[in-house]
């Protein structure tokens, strides 16, 4: 609801609850899929879709949280880019980590 009602706040905006991949006639796909039905490769210029792939890299803190300690990892700890990986407060990724978030 938000989305559609930021949308119609631009102006003529008309919302097509039809899906139809041939139609190159839309802005936006919004969609609560994780891998929405589109070929990247034919997007016009104009067009955005909502979920890209990997984007679960950044967006699961337990992902998140795995990439950055390699990035981590890559440099010693007296670097100064180091720190720009250090981010991220204190995390647990349970069950595999019970041990250490009880202590």
């Amino acid at each position: 609801k938000l989305v559609t009602a930021s949308c119609h706040t631009i102006g003529d905006w008309h919302e097509d609850m039809v899906s139809d991949a041939e139609n190159p006639h839309w802005n936006i796909l919004w969609s609560w899929s994780s891998k929405p039905k589109v070929n990247r490769q034919d997007l016009n210029i104009w067009q955005r879709v909502n979920h890209y792939p990997g984007a679960n890299q950044l967006t699961r803190k337990d992902i998140l949280k795995k990439n950055l300690a390699y990035c981590k990892s890559l440099f010693k700890p007296d670097r100064s880019v180091y720190k720009l990986f250090d981010i991220m407060p204190r995390t647990f990724s349970l069950p595999q980590e019970y041990v250490q978030f009880c202590n």
